[in-house]
């Protein structure tokens, strides 16, 4: 992992990742947003998966990550 992947993964702004699932039945690739407190949002396998992840990174990033972060969420 490089420096600017660090940098990015402890910032305030969402991020698209997915996750492989193999099991006898097959695999699929499930794609997420992962918010800076760690909280996953499942976007689904089917084939917009990637694009609704990416969507919704991209409106929580346009609206300010920082309200989704460990300090906006503080009671």
């Amino acid at each position: 992992m490089n420096h600017n992947t660090m940098k990015e993964l402890q910032s305030d702004k969402a991020l698209v990742c997915r996750r492989e699932i193999n099991c006898d039945q097959g695999g699929a690739t499930v794609f997420m947003v992962l918010l800076a407190d760690g909280f996953l949002i499942d976007c689904g396998s089917s084939g917009y998966a990637e694009r609704r992840a990416m969507k919704l990174a991209e409106i929580i990033n346009e609206s300010g990550p920082e309200r989704l972060g460990k300090e906006g969420l503080r009671p």
